[in-house]
Order: structure tokens, then C-alpha cells, then sequence
């Protein structure tokens, strides 16, 4: 028989609960879903599916996100995460350590010599 996946006023209170801080009396250095999914006693696709059909669960699958996001960034910035572990979670949150080029147009040599030729038999001519 499958459990029962209603959502009730009281896993709202729960998950709430855990977003807020909850997850740290569960030993959790960071909120995840996953950790939410456990406190809960349901899965991760029962989660999913009542964030898709519930507005104030939504709410709180946001809030675990944004609590996870902050998390990390303080824990990375203080020196208490694992450096690795957080550069890998904060890619999910659209952090990214790749750097942007700008390359400049380089105009060929022989293009340069020409011009500078050019100019310099101008100047010499007045």
C-alpha cells in the first residue's frame, strides 16, 4: 500500500520549520531538499510535485534554496565549508569561477607596417 502523499497543515509547519533552520537540529550543515525529503518522510518526486501544485510549498522549496545559497556563500567565505563541496553546490545556484576574455582584434603585421609606412611618408612629404 502506498503512503499517503497528501499535503497537510502540518507538513507545511514541519517544512517550514526546516527551512528556517530546522535542518541544523538535524546535524545538516546545509538545507537540501533531500534533507527536507528525510525530515519530511517522503520522497524528493513527492516534494516536487507538491511545489508544483501547492504555491506556499513552493514558498518553502524557494526558501530551502535561498537558505542553502547563503549558507554556503558565508560558510565558503568564513573558511567553515570544504572549499570543493561548495564551489560544486553554488554551480546550482548560477555561481561560476570561469573567467571572460576579451580578445582584441590584432591587426597583422604586415597590415600595421603598411599603414605606419604610410603615415611616416606623409609627415616626411610636408
Amino acid at each position: 500500500m502506498a503512503r499517503p502523499r497528501e499535503l497537510t497543515a502540518e507538513l507545511i509547519r514541519e517544512a517550514w520549520e526546516y527551512a528556517q533552520g530546522g535542518y541544523i537540529d538535524k546535524g545538516e550543515t546545509v538545507p537540501t531538499t533531500s534533507g527536507l525529503a528525510l525530515h519530511l518522510g517522503k520522497s524528493k518526486s513527492t516534494l516536487y510535485q507538491w511545489q508544483s501544485d501547492n504555491p506556499e510549498f513552493a514558498d518553502i522549496m524557494e526558501a530551502v534554496q535561498t537558505r542553502q545559497e547563503v549558507t554556503l556563500v558565508n560558510g565558503g567565505l568564513n573558511g567553515d565549508l570544504n572549499p570543493a563541496i561548495t564551489k560544486l553546490m553554488l554551480a546550482n545556484h548560477g555561481y561560476s569561477d570561469k573567467q571572460q576574455l576579451e580578445v582584441n582584434k590584432v591587426e597583422p603585421f604586415e597590415e600595421w607596417l603598411h599603414k605606419r609606412t604610410a603615415e611616416i611618408e606623409a609627415e616626411q612629404e610636408q
